[in-house]
């Protein structure tokens, strides 16, 4: 039992329960991190289901910290993805990857593209977990096409965007839908800095 707050001195990830009348609640997990602590690598767009070609879908990272990020050997879960040898991300810094560039291509002719993913962001929602080469979990997000998340996200030409401050990237509250058709790939949407 703990009684009094606990005191993170490094980035966490905590999960918890609770047990009420004997039965235990489902696991919650929230990651914790101090700022400029360390480079801070998070997700911040997803197009999961774009309008017009269902392959231009994107995944967008960036370093929110004040250090640089080594993504080197980084790997996902919910696509298949991992960082070549020597991937670093520096502040304020962006990268952008993407299911099919020839269908990314027709919606975004400039963005920089850092890499190409094997398989596909469900249309309906799953966890994206990024983990470091040694497996501990450096962001992560369980979107979804209801529940409280964008519905214009699923189908209509927007991405989801996280919200500038969002605390916990697990919630609908921290995300919001992209103010521009087809999603900003490589740069801050024009709604708001994340």
């Amino acid at each position: 039992r703990y009684t009094a707050p606990l005191a993170l001195t490094t980035a966490t990830t905590v999960q918890a329960r609770v047990r009420v009348d004997g039965a235990w609640s489902a696991l919650h997990a929230a990651d914790f991190r101090r700022p400029g602590q360390r480079g801070d690598v998070r997700i911040t767009e997803i197009m999961y289901n774009p309008l017009g070609d269902e392959e231009a879908e994107f995944l967008e990272l960036k370093n929110v910290g004040e250090a640089t990020a080594d993504l080197s050997g980084a790997y996902f879960d919910g696509i298949t993805y991992v960082f070549p040898e020597q991937t670093q991300l520096g502040p304020g810094e962006f990268i952008v990857l993407i299911r099919d560039l020839k269908k990314f291509r027709k919606f975004h002719p400039e963005a920089e593209v850092f890499g190409i993913y094997d398989g596909k962001l469900s249309d309906r929602g799953e966890e994206i977990t990024l983990h470091a080469a040694n497996g501990d979990v450096l962001t992560r997000v369980q979107y979804d096409d209801r529940n409280g998340w964008p519905l214009s996200a699923d189908g209509a030409g927007d991405s989801i965007v996280a919200v500038a401050g969002g605390a916990d990237p697990m919630r609908p509250q921290s995300w919001r839908a992209g103010a521009e058709m087809y999603g900003s790939p490589g740069r801050d949407d024009t709604g708001g800095t994340r």
